[in-house]
């Protein structure tokens, strides 16, 4: 896992607590996304997926196709494709088979040299909820992009993307003027004390602590799920740096069965996630087993925390008024 970005850096969670033995209603998983890093960047080798991940893939779809973005019951029929979308139509085409729904380029190293993963992390999650795109409308002037990916970052807004299937194409096409966005974000964050206080997170902490932070996020995952933004801290890092992620699924991992006592399968010993790290072009999954102090991936070890919260109330906002015009 790798990555930093200066005085800024990435991460969100919170807490609830359930017994260790308690039964874990199956979560409506998300489609694709997972993976996991720091804000510097590096390239890293991504796994090929086992069958399991195949099926994992394929039938997630199943689990939130009837669970709406937001519950805008009536709606103009030109909206219908955007405004009908379900959790699993949002990361259907972010994953290691497709990469439609990605960023076209991985976390840039930005002005400081340090990466933007928070800010790479919030305008994939942002345009994941808001664009619309046209591919058959002509495509954008470049002060027209330029206007589109101001609004992709405000992410107050539904925005229309003319001459684009989806969003690597069009962050192909004009990955230069996301990219100097991106470091304009991330220059008013410091400038506003915004990313300071955000800072100090730690890469370790005690087993109740850590199953109260997981059971918090599953339990939000089941009752409201969304692509929620985590901060972390890995490992091994300068105590400054931060690094982000995108939870996009989440299950319960289950006990195995034992010999004549079938019911003891249905036990909860821990949660898988799938993530999305800016710093890699495909997912992958993050297991945590009850009595952990830190989640790890393939490069390092951390402690999740939730936040931006409030952008995803916005996205709802904004979304809910454009389909109901």
């Amino acid at each position: 896992m790798p990555d930093s970005i200066v005085f800024i850096v990435f991460a969100a969670f919170a807490t609830t607590s359930l017994p260790a033995h308690a039964e874990m209603p199956r979560l409506p998983a998300l489609n694709d996304t997972a993976d996991t890093g720091t804000c510097v960047h590096t390239h890293q080798t991504d796994t090929h997926p086992t069958p399991q991940d195949v099926a994992w893939f394929t039938d997630a779809e199943q689990y939130t196709r009837g669970v709406p973005v937001v519950d805008a019951p009536t709606r103009s029929p030109k909206k219908h494709r955007f405004c009908d979308r379900s959790l699993a139509d949002l990361t259907r085409n972010m994953g290691k088979f497709f990469s439609e729904g990605l960023l076209n380029q991985t976390n840039p190293d930005g002005d400081f040299k340090t990466g933007l993963c928070w800010f790479h992390t919030r305008f994939q999650r942002s345009a994941t909820y808001l664009a619309d795109y046209h591919p058959e409308l002509p495509k954008p002037t470049d002060n027209e992009a330029q206007a589109i990916i101001d609004k992709i970052a405000a992410g107050e807004q539904v925005v229309t993307v003319p001459g684009f299937a989806d969003l690597d194409a069009f962050s192909k096409a004009h990955w230069g003027k996301i990219e100097r966005k991106l470091n304009t974000k991330a220059y008013g964050c410091i400038a506003n004390g915004d990313c300071a206080k955000r800072l100090g997170d730690r890469s370790r902490t005690s087993p109740n602590d850590l199953k109260a932070r997981m059971t918090n996020l599953y339990d939000r995952m089941l009752n409201d799920p969304q692509i929620l933004f985590l901060r972390i801290k890995p490992a091994n890092t300068q105590i400054l740096m931060s690094h982000s992620l995108l939870v996009l699924g989440m299950e319960p991992i289950r006990a195995k069965a034992f010999p004549g006592n079938p019911l003891s399968g249905l036990t909860a010993i821990g949660y898988r996630l799938r993530i999305q790290d800016p710093n890699k072009s495909s997912p992958e999954y993050v297991n945590y087993t009850f009595g952990d102090t830190a989640l790890k991936d393939a490069d390092t070890t951390f402690v999740p925390n939730e936040d931006f919260d409030d952008e995803l109330v916005d996205f709802k906002k904004a979304i809910t008024s454009f389909c109901k015009k």
